[in-house]
């Protein structure tokens, strides 16, 4: 879980400075990755009765975005994912110690 956590933050700051542009090439294969990530998190929460898991969606919006960036669409508000996922990054790992 750890792992995932620490998945989680690294995503969140290649987020936050998408500006960069060493970046790009990471976040395809981030985003993708995040994205299985999120779905696995959706459909387990779905088979458990679980109705709202908003950690798994945030997960999936954020995995579209770093997609979206990897192609060339100007999104203004990315950052914000980056925010979201890292903070949800943070609270995972202090919550597997």
């Amino acid at each position: 879980m750890c792992l995932l956590a620490i998945l989680d933050v690294i995503s969140g700051v290649l987020l936050l400075f998408s500006f960069v542009p060493f970046v790009y090439n990471i976040l395809f294969y981030l985003g993708v990755i995040i994205i299985v990530k999120g779905a696995w998190t959706v459909f387990d929460s779905l088979h458990k009765n679980i109705y709202f898991d908003g950690l798994g969606w945030i997960d999936i919006m954020s995995g579209a975005v770093m997609l979206l960036l990897f192609f060339g669409w100007p999104i203004s508000f990315g950052w914000l994912f980056g925010i979201l996922i890292l903070v949800k990054g943070l609270w995972s790992v202090l919550n597997a110690m």
